[in-house]
């Protein structure tokens, strides 16, 4: 069967959702699913809509190094498809896989509509769900696109085959569910090589939004600071985003961290294994409740499994029970951490980082995830 994954991220950046991408297409095609990559790459004045290790490039748009134009362009990037189109017709594409982030509009609903004219399967893959409150933080521009999107989403029905959630829900918008968890690829993720050190040290690799919850673990910190911790700490911030200045200020306010939190800024490759080597427990997402999320399955928490780390989170993630010894949740809202129980959970922890690999392993590869989706087009 031959296929085309659709998604609006650069897949040249190589963020961890490029990972992901990159990981779910390797699956399909380990499992004889012939699959192309479409994405977006954006280049020194251009953003342009390529076929992933080909020299193919569809829809263009200069934004001439306006940062504005280059903002304007990308939002309204979804309101083009002809040429997308084209090439899908001219290549028998039997069935698309759309990564789908807000991009119900007129467009849009017109070229879903066109490949069902034409006998192709369409399955959406919807990142987050529900979104709405994550949509309609981002400012003029996120609400304007919300409200867009919510005219839109509801003529989905008519023209998609599935939707792919890492939720539980069973049905979205009128459309069955694939339910999936996020997967790992186990090659690219080497086993922590653990050094000794006085300290303990956390870490937390993201992009830095504001559901991450870091800033509540820092308050958590001052407070652990504040109260006479004796414990020796490092925190080490991996990664760069929206939320990294208030973060940073945060620290400059607080003399009691200045010798405890480390930024790094964006690590890939041996620069982010080694800091992982250096470090103990790892962080989850803490902010969810400010999305109104109380489940998830995020991309970091089975990266931190695959290397053998124990780690804290602040929801329910659906391929973690609570009984796993590795596994240390939190509550859901915005009370501090505490940080003396996270430690002594931490010492008395007795399963080797082999372990904590092995469940990886057993259960959170993308070739079980992505089966679920080929036994469904």
């Amino acid at each position: 069967m031959k296929g085309l994954y659709i998604t609006p991220t650069d897949i040249v950046k190589y963020n961890g959702v490029a990972k992901k991408i990159l990981s779910q297409i390797k699956a399909l095609k380990e499992n004889n699913i012939d699959i192309e990559l479409c994405y977006i790459n954006i280049e020194k004045e251009d953003i342009v809509r390529k076929i992933y290790k080909k020299n193919i490039s569809l829809e263009s748009y200069c934004y001439k190094k306006n940062k504005i134009l280059k903002k304007i362009i990308l939002n309204m990037y979804v309101y083009f498809y002809k040429k997308l189109k084209e090439y899908i017709l001219k290549n028998n594409i039997e069935f698309v896989y759309i990564r789908y982030i807000y991009s119900g509009n007129y467009k849009f609903i017109k070229f879903l509509k066109i490949l069902k004219r034409n006998g192709i399967k369409i399955i959406l893959e919807i990142p987050t769900y529900p979104y709405d409150k994550e949509l309609s933080s981002m400012g003029v521009m996120g609400r304007i696109k919300l409200l867009q999107d919510k005219y839109y989403r509801n003529q989905l029905k008519n023209y998609a085959d599935k939707i792919v959630t890492y939720s539980e829900d069973k049905n979205i918008y009128g459309i069955s569910c694939i339910n999936i968890s996020n997967g790992i690829d186990l090659e690219e993720i080497t086993l922590i090589n653990k050094k000794k050190k006085e300290s303990i040290n956390f870490i937390s690799v993201s992009t830095c939004f504001f559901w991450h919850g870091i800033d509540r673990f820092l308050y958590s910190l001052l407070q652990y600071r504040k109260n006479g911790g004796k414990e020796k700490i490092k925190f080490h911030i991996v990664g760069e985003g929206s939320e990294t200045p208030k973060l940073k200020k945060i620290i400059e306010e607080n003399i009691e961290l200045q010798d405890i939190v480390i930024f790094h800024g964006f690590k890939s490759g041996e620069e982010l294994d080694e800091i992982y080597n250096n470090s103990d427990i790892a962080l989850g997402s803490l902010g969810f409740h400010r999305i109104n999320l109380e489940k998830g399955s995020t991309l970091k928490m089975r990266e931190y499994c695959a290397k053998g780390i124990p780690f804290v989170v602040g929801y329910d993630d659906t391929s973690f029970s609570k009984d796993l010894p590795f596994y240390y949740q939190v509550f859901n809202d915005e009370s501090l951490l505490d940080i003396e129980k996270i430690i002594e959970w931490y010492k008395n922890l007795k399963i080797t980082p082999e372990k904590i690999r092995k469940y990886a392993e057993d259960n959170l590869t993308w070739d079980k995830q992505m089966k679920k989706v080929i036994n469904n087009i």
